[in-house]
């Protein structure tokens, strides 16, 4: 008989996870069945988790994690324009998907109900929201902090909105080699970047300004 594996850890439970589920066609039936058909005792998986659906989020935030190690490595990528930054990331974030789109489909699937996939989706939420803001894109000045912060907010939340908008396209898209999604994706971000150029907002304000000073000198 084959001792039980003992030096667990996070990855390597994500490892066997996603083999396990890529493999059988089907999310195991409980943690002991997927203890037994991997080689541990059970009581090892919680030190890590205590569920399937906490397993799933750190699956997930992984591919954001390497998505953004794979962005550090590209040349001049801290000299890109923040359009391009997000481009870049949804480029290669999506490649990394494509790459594990079985087990994303047999996975999601097992969530009844477009909200409740959203739970395994809980910490790559957070880590697109924060990445957004990380880009530092130009706003409006509203020389009040409390509506310059609920602006920031309000944008980091679109870009999650549009961020599910590609991913469920993405998952129901058969072109070959995905390349719709890669036409949805250059031409969403495009569209987002284009509204929210702010340049002619403060073109028309900078006129607005000087007619007015001139009209008070008058």
């Amino acid at each position: 008989m084959t001792a039980k594996k003992k030096n667990i850890n996070s990855e390597k439970l994500i490892s066997w996870y996603m083999e396990y589920v890529t493999e059988k066609e089907r999310i195991p039936k409980s943690i002991g069945t997927f203890a037994k058909a991997s080689n541990f005792e059970e009581q090892l998986f919680y030190k890590h988790y205590t569920n399937f659906t906490e397993l799933d989020q750190d699956i997930y935030k992984s591919f954001f994690d390497q998505t953004v190690v794979l962005l550090k490595q590209m040349d001049d990528y801290n000299n890109f324009s923040a359009r391009n930054k997000l481009l870049s990331f949804y480029y290669t974030l999506f490649e990394l998907l494509t790459l594990n789109r079985s087990f994303i489909i047999i996975n999601l699937k097992s969530y009844k109900g477009n909200l409740a996939r959203l739970k395994p989706l809980k910490r790559l939420h957070k880590s697109i929201k924060y990445f957004i803001y990380t880009l530092r894109v130009e706003m409006l000045n509203l020389n009040l902090e409390v509506l310059n912060n609920l602006q920031s907010k309000i944008l980091e939340e679109a870009a999650w909105l549009q961020f599910l908008f590609v991913f469920n396209f993405w998952f129901e898209d058969e072109s070959p080699e995905f390349e719709k999604t890669d036409i949805l994706i250059e031409k969403s971000i495009n569209t987002t970047f284009d509204l929210i150029n702010i340049q002619p907002i403060k073109s028309a304000l900078d006129l607005g300004k000087f007619l007015l000073n001139e009209k008070i000198k008058k």
